[in-house]
C-alpha cells in the first residue's frame, strides 16, 4: 500500500488518515504519534507491518449532521463546530455563543470531560458524543427543570432512533438496562439582558471497555453488537432538543411529569441519600413541583417526606423497590 496524501506528521492527521485509508505501513508513521492515539483511547492495532483501526470509526462531521436537519432547524442552528481535541465542550462552547438561535459545538475527544458535582467525565477519542448546545433566554423561570427536559429529550431522541430502555435517573444521567449511559451537565452564562445555556451532554455509543469508569455503565454497541454513526445520532439528539428549548415559554408541569413518569429509573425504588455526613435509606416518590426528588424516610419511627435537591444532596446505588 502507498500513502495517497503526505505522511501524517501529527495526533489529529493520523486520525483521519486512519479513519479514512484504513490502515498506514509502520515505516511511514511515528510511533509517538501512535501512542499517543492508543493512549487516547482510539482502536489501534499492528499486523504485517501496519497500522490500522480494530473496529471502524466514521468522524464527526458537520455536513452529515446538517443533511439529516429540516431547512427550519438549520435556520435556527447558527453554528455546528467541530474540534478534534478540547478540554470540555461546555467550556469551549462559550468561544461560539449564539446571538439569537442555537450553537453547537462537538468534539472527538475530551481531556477534562466534566461530570456534575466536578466529576470527570471519561471521554474516549472517537467513541462516544461529546457535545454542547448553547442558546439564549430572556426569561429564567424554570430554569431548574432544564436538565430534567434535556433528560426526556434524549430519552425521546434515542427512542425515535431505535434504541429502547432508556431512562433517567434523577437528576441528570441517562441510564439503559439499568446501567449509566450518559449524563447532562446544564451551565448559565449571564449576558446583558439574556442568560446563555449551555446544554452538555456525553453518552457512550461505541466503547467497548474503559477501566477507568468506576460505576456501572454501558453504551449503545455493548448492548447491541453494533458500531453506529455518531451523526446521525447527534441529529436526532439536536431536533429533540430544540424542540423542547423552543417550548420552555409554555412549560406545563402535568404534562411534563407524565413525559418524565415513563423514563423515570428512580420511581418507586428504595435509594441511599448521602446528605450532611450521613446516609440513609429512602423511598423515591416521585417529583415536587420546582422538580426536586420526593423522597419518604424514617426517623425517630417517623415516616417522613423530603425534597431532595441536586446541589447539596447525591443520590446513590438503586436496590430493591418498596413494597
Amino acid at each position: 500500500m502507498t500513502l495517497k496524501s503526505s505522511t501524517p506528521k501529527t495526533e489529529h492527521e493520523l486520525f483521519y488518515y486512519l479513519t479514512d485509508q484504513k490502515k498506514i505501513p509502520v515505516s511511514q508513521v511515528s510511533h509517538y504519534l501512535v501512542c499517543g492515539l492508543i493512549e487516547k483511547g482510539l482502536p489501534i492495532v499492528e499486523k504485517t507491518g501496519h497500522y490500522y483501526l480494530k473496529f471502524p470509526v466514521i468522524p464527526l462531521a458537520a455536513l452529515s449532521i446538517r443533511s439529516q436537519l429540516s431547512p427550519d432547524l438549520l435556520q435556527q442552528l447558527e453554528a455546528v463546530n467541530i474540534v478534534f481535541e478540547t478540554q470540555s465542550t461546555n467550556i469551549l462552547v462559550r468561544d461560539y455563543l449564539p446571538q439569537s438561535g442555537y450553537s453547537l459545538l462537538l468534539t472527538e475527544y475530551q481531556n477534562q470531560g466534566q461530570g456534575c458535582r466536578e466529576r470527570v467525565w471519561q471521554s474516549p477519542l472517537a467513541q462516544n458524543i461529546y457535545m454542547s448546545l448553547a442558546f439564549s433566554l430572556t426569561s429564567t423561570e424554570n430554569l431548574n427543570f432544564l436538565p430534567l427536559l434535556a433528560g426526556i429529550s434524549i430519552c425521546k431522541a434515542l427512542n425515535r432512533f431505535g434504541i429502547r430502555g432508556v431512562q433517567i435517573k434523577w437528576p441528570n444521567d441517562i441510564y439503559l438496562d439499568g446501567r449509566k449511559l450518559g449524563g447532562i451537565l446544564i451551565e448559565a452564562v449571564n449576558r446583558t439582558e439574556q442568560t446563555i445555556i449551555i446544554c452538555g451532554i456525553g453518552l457512550n455509543i461505541n466503547m467497548q471497555i474503559n477501566p477507568e469508569i468506576d460505576q456501572k455503565w454501558t453504551s449503545l454497541s455493548k448492548q447491541s453488537g453494533i458500531f453506529f454513526d455518531r451523526n446521525a445520532i447527534i441529529a436526532y439528539l439536536v431536533k429533540e432538543l430544540i424542540a423542547t428549548f423552543n417550548n420552555l415559554n409554555k412549560f406545563n408541569f402535568e404534562v411534563f411529569v407524565k413525559d418524565w413518569m415513563s423514563y423515570d429509573f428512580l420511581n418507586q425504588k428504595t435509594v441511599q441519600v448521602a446528605e450532611d455526613n450521613a446516609n440513609y435509606e429512602a423511598w423515591v416518590k416521585g417529583l415536587a413541583h420546582d422538580g426536586a426528588l420526593l423522597i419518604e424516610f424514617i426517623r425517630d419511627n417517623r415516616l417522613l417526606t423530603k425534597s431532595v435537591y441536586a446541589a447539596d444532596v447525591s443520590v446513590k446505588a438503586e436496590t430493591s423497590a418498596k413494597n
